[in-house]
């Protein structure tokens, strides 16, 4: 983990760093402490970059990194010498299985119908209202199924089937 200090780039200067930029950054995550981590992934690394200050995700900003006490010295100088190759690398993508895809559905449909949300409500959240709108009383009526099964799913995983999920992902790694 790097990490790094910001501040908003004056009108009419180039910040140093400007996230829409960063094709390698797919993912900012905004901690309770208001801390930004963005999170780079490429096919071969990952790194995540913890940033105090203004966010790097409300616009430009110029960029200091944090060398921290001795200990991490050495670690923090061979992260900082391959981060400028880091950024250039292509970002990770990874194929989504049609189950990870279920599974994702299935949590999406158990939270929403615990909300009070309909089968086609949940349906607009995972596909969007047009693609909704087109499919959802059209042919074979599949999109309505795919949500009976996602919502059923999802009802076992919450009622104790997410072990299982841990135990297979867990042999997975081990293998």
């Amino acid at each position: 983990m790097l990490e790094a200090i910001t501040r908003r780039a004056a009108p009419g200067t180039r910040a140093s760093f400007v996230l829409a930029d960063q094709a390698c950054i797919r993912h900012v995550v905004i901690g309770p402490d208001d801390i930004e981590h963005l999170l780079i992934r490429t096919s071969e690394r990952s790194l995540t970059v913890r940033v105090a200050g203004h966010r790097a995700s409300r616009g430009p900003v110029h960029l200091k990194f944090v060398v921290p006490a001795v200990s991490r010295v050495k670690e923090t100088a061979a992260i900082l010498a391959s981060y400028p190759d880091l950024l250039t690398m292509r970002s990770r993508w990874v194929k989504k299985t049609s189950e990870q895809m279920l599974t994702r559905d299935a949590f999406i449909a158990f939270d929403g119908r615990a909300a009070g949300a309909s089968h086609r409500e949940v349906a607009e959240a995972i596909h969007g209202q047009k693609r909704v709108r087109e499919e959802w009383s059209g042919r074979g009526c599949s999109m309505k199924e795919r949500m009976r099964r996602a919502l059923a799913k999802g009802q076992v995983l919450c009622h104790g089937g997410h072990w299982k999920l841990i135990e297979q992902a867990c042999r997975s790694r081990g293998s």
